[in-house]
């Protein structure tokens, strides 16, 4: 309710008042009409007064509002922000604890499988030597009995010759396979080694296998 409508409707009343007034008491007493008038017009300006008063609150009261609310929504809008930043601050964190956990298991998941890698490495290696010193063992044995075949056939060679010469004549001795056994036994003779195309190499006395048995690197 505005000022002007509460005067409004005061000038109303007493113009109705003057009117009841005037009609109601023949001749009109001029005494209480100024008393009424008088009166009246107090009621006004207190009425007014207290109107204004009451409006003027009522407007504090209204910015105080409007402050209060504008302050509210800065509050909140700052406590989002904060919590909006709270939560981004927790899913970074979470994140990193994930990346770590993974990297984690990763990391144990590849060293579980390089160890594995490494002992079937370990195991392949002492299989491949196992099966290299076989080899070597039966060359060393396919060699003997190559050479116990080679002395057979010589002698059954200088027995037939025997046979079929009547002057007993002696053959030329020809060359024997040599057979060695270890490294020791071949330095004594050859004491830088021999080469793969010499009748005295052997696989097995060729450990890294650089094509010279009991090498200068290998003594």
């Amino acid at each position: 309710m505005s000022v002007t409508y509460v005067l409004t409707g005061v000038c109303l009343l007493s113009a109705i008042s003057l009117v009841f007034i005037w009609f109601a008491e023949r001749p009109v007493n001029r005494t209480k009409l100024k008393m009424f008038a008088t009166l009246l017009c107090l009621v006004l300006v207190g009425t007014s007064f207290y109107v204004y008063q009451t409006e003027r609150a009522l407007n504090e009261t209204t910015t105080d509002l409007k402050t209060l609310a504008s302050t509210h929504d800065e509050e909140r809008l700052k406590l989002t922000e904060e919590h909006e930043e709270e939560l981004e601050w927790q899913r970074i964190e979470i994140e990193r604890e994930v990346r770590e956990e993974l990297e984690a298991k990763y990391a144990y998941k590849e060293t579980s499988l390089n160890a594995t890698l490494i002992e079937k490495t370990i195991d392949l290696e002492e299989t491949i030597q196992s099966q290299r010193s076989e080899i070597y063992a039966l060359e060393d044995k396919l060699r003997v009995a190559l050479s116990d075949n080679e002395l057979l056939q010589k002698e059954l060679d200088n027995f037939h010759s025997y046979d079929n010469n009547p002057y007993r004549e002696q053959p030329p001795e020809e060359a024997f396979l040599e057979v060695y056994h270890s490294c020791e036994e071949l330095n004594l003779y050859y004491p830088d080694g021999v080469e793969l195309a010499h009748d005295a190499y052997s696989f097995a006395l060729d450990m890294d296998g650089d094509g010279i048995a009991c090498g200068p690197f290998e003594q």
